[in-house]
């Protein structure tokens, strides 16, 4: 199980620099609560659809398991509304 998880560690680590977003560098000095969960929305989702699996989307930008599933879910009710 080990062995596992630190083969995704890697796989994560390996794909992460070339696959950044230009403006994952660049952080306005005031951003709202709103701002920031939009941003990592979007990461999120850059990330899911150049085929991250959740662990490593979660791993990789910080975030819980259960915040990146919060993000889909939320994506998801917003395309049924």
């Amino acid at each position: 199980m080990e062995h596992v998880m630190t083969s995704a560690r890697v796989e994560c680590a390996r794909t992460s620099i070339t696959d950044r977003a230009p403006f994952s560098d660049v952080v306005p000095e005031k951003l709202t609560s709103v701002d920031r969960w939009t941003r990592k929305a979007e990461e999120v989702l850059r990330l899911e659809a150049a085929g991250k699996s959740v662990d490593c989307i979660a791993e990789e930008l910080g975030l819980s398991r259960a915040s990146v599933v919060r993000v889909f879910r939320f994506v998801e009710r917003a395309a049924a509304a």
